[in-house]
């Protein structure tokens, strides 16, 4: 029997160059008639997104219990960029 777990919600970050987000801490209830074995998310947590403003990826989100049995589901995380560009300007050249 494969355990059974309640997705995290998706979530949207706000910057182009946050870092994936922890989505597993937050798992509470996964359960198994006989034991979880672990909960674990790909990509891991603190990975850099890179640049790939205004779009998404997935996280993968896998509980596995003590005899293989596996449950999986997908975090939509998506990043924008809602920060304007800051430009100095140099001094007026007479």
């Amino acid at each position: 029997i494969a355990p059974t777990f309640t997705c995290p919600a998706d979530i949207t970050v706000s910057s182009c160059y946050d870092v994936v987000p922890d989505v597993v801490t937050g798992i509470t209830d996964e359960a198994d008639n006989c034991a979880v074995a672990s909960v674990t998310q790909n990509p891991p947590a603190g990975v850099a997104f890179g640049n790939i403003n205004g779009g998404s990826t997935i996280i993968t989100v896998t509980v596995t219990d003590v005899n293989g049995n596996v449950s999986t589901c997908e975090v939509d995380v998506t990043i924008g960029d809602d920060t304007p560009p800051v430009v100095v300007c140099p001094p007026s050249i007479t």
